[in-house]
């Protein structure tokens, strides 16, 4: 299946050093028949990175372009390593994030894209009947049953592999920031919906060293202005309009915090992110009618004429926070006079 990741056809070259976070990025990669052809080409690139992930060290980043002779299909992945040790052997674990190029018809303005698989069953060296409920792949040398359709749980070698595996996929995150591939349809390819993976599951550990990560100061969160943000800056909007009117001075001045910014406007409340970041996250959520409350004369007086006009637009279309004589903002000095004083609306 073009899905299906198998180790043998991606193994990299490694030296005898332990615990080290390495990736390799395949581009057209015939993983069903390049085992059975010869007119294979391969360039490869290495590139030094000084970058530190916690104790673990030297972590390279490494292009190869292995592109096959008359091949039908191809695929792209973006992988990562770590090297573990086990009596005396050098082992490893890895896992594969499934690329794609969403060219739109234009080939030379191709945006590279990491997109869910459609199988995600575990990989020992050949793929298992084992599903992760992820959505890309991992592989290393746990113990299998001998029909290969599970692993023992309470095994502590696979224990061990699965939390090496977990921590990977949470490091993983910078290089793929790096690699400027960390974007909304990213996230959604990460394990962000707990009911995939409750406290039971086998690779809970997985979804758990995510959501650490992400709850760190790293900037890992899309913002809306096309950079990155961390959990503690973010701030989700129910409604687009509210993502046009206040900006990143506005926010902060309402929530009292510095740089406070929008995530990406993408994620809406049918998004699977909008629960994750809510709900695990606690990133708060911004209503026209928390805005509503948030508002006083301090902000308003710190707004000039151009956003005012532009905040009396939008109320037209939120009748429900100024009409009625219980609305919120009825008792609210937000209407501007010539002599840039403020009263209440029917005043």
């Amino acid at each position: 299946r073009p899905d299906q990741f198998h180790a043998p056809r991606m193994r990299l070259m490694i030296r005898p050093s332990a615990r080290k976070c390495r990736q390799e990025r395949v581009v057209d990669v015939n993983h069903r028949r390049a085992q059975d052809r010869q007119e294979i080409r391969q360039e490869k690139r290495e590139v030094q990175d000084a970058r530190r992930y916690g104790d673990r060290q030297d972590v390279r980043e490494e292009r190869r372009d292995v592109r096959e002779a008359r091949q039908e299909y191809k695929e792209d992945w973006l992988i990562f390593e770590r090297l573990i040790k086990k009596d005396n052997k050098t082992l490893k674990v890895e896992i594969a994030f499934k690329i794609d190029r969403n060219t739109k018809g234009r080939e030379k303005e191709a945006k590279e894209l990491i997109v869910p698989v459609s199988d995600s069953c575990l990989v020992v060296f050949f793929p298992t009947e084992k599903e992760t409920h992820l959505k890309f792949l991992i592989q290393g040398p746990y113990i299998t049953t001998p029909a290969r359709d599970n692993i023992p749980k309470e095994d502590p070698w696979n224990k061990e592999l699965i939390d090496e595996t977990a921590s990977l996929v949470a490091d993983s995150l910078l290089k793929i920031k790096k690699l400027e591939l960390l974007t909304t349809d990213f996230l959604e390819v990460l394990p962000v919906n707990k009911q995939d993976h409750p406290e039971d599951h086998m690779f809970r550990p997985v979804y758990k060293a995510v959501l650490d990560k992400i709850k760190t100061e790293e900037k890992l969160l899309p913002a809306n202005d096309g950079g990155h943000i961390n959990a503690q800056q973010a701030y989700l909007a129910r409604g687009e309009k509210l993502v046009d009117l206040l900006g990143t001075e506005q926010l902060s001045l309402l929530f009292g915090k510095q740089n406070c910014q929008w995530l990406d406007s993408k994620i809406t409340e049918k998004s699977p992110l909008w629960n994750y970041f809510s709900d695990e996250l606690q990133i708060p959520v911004v209503r026209p009618e928390t805005f509503a409350n948030k508002l006083d004369e301090k902000f308003i007086q710190g707004q000039d004429d151009d956003w005012m006009i532009e905040f009396y637009i939008f109320l037209l279309k939120q009748e429900e926070l100024w009409k009625k004589p219980s609305s919120v903002l009825r008792e609210k000095k937000f209407i501007r006079l010539e002599d840039g004083t403020h009263v209440t609306p029917f005043h």
